[in-house]
């Protein structure tokens, strides 16, 4: 009887340890994903700050209209024509909307490129 009764053993302990294997996996599951939100959160806080201050001096930067051409009653809003990044196969897809902000206090241009249809990546809710 001790032959079954070691296998019964290693049986219910075999049991045992695949709940506690499967309560570590959904464990690690949620941990993950409660790193991505948090990460996520921080990536945007970054970005939002990024586009707030100046990188050199970290004054206030405020949008500003970059145009193309020399007449000033029909200005050509400034593309960049090689956006290759925007298609993952490569190639060139359209041109991309240059946005810019100012700064404040030291003059310093940022340069963005408006890589959505609609609205660019640092496009806020302050921008013309």
């Amino acid at each position: 009887m001790s032959y079954r009764s070691h296998y019964k053993a290693i049986y219910v302990q075999n049991i045992a340890l695949r709940a506690e294997n499967a309560r570590l996996r959904a464990e690690v599951s949620e941990n993950q994903s409660a790193y991505h939100q948090a990460r996520q959160r921080q990536d945007d806080t970054e970005r939002r700050r990024a586009r707030a201050s100046c990188l050199s001096c970290g004054g206030v930067i405020l949008p500003v209209a970059v145009f193309a051409g020399h007449r000033s009653g029909d200005p050509l809003p400034l593309r960049l024509s090689t956006a290759r990044f925007l298609d993952r196969a490569g190639g060139y897809t359209h041109a991309s909307l240059v946005r810019a902000r100012a700064c404040a206090s030291c003059g310093l241009i940022h340069h963005f490129l408006g890589l959505d249809a609609e609205r660019g990546p640092a496009a806020d809710e302050d921008d013309p």
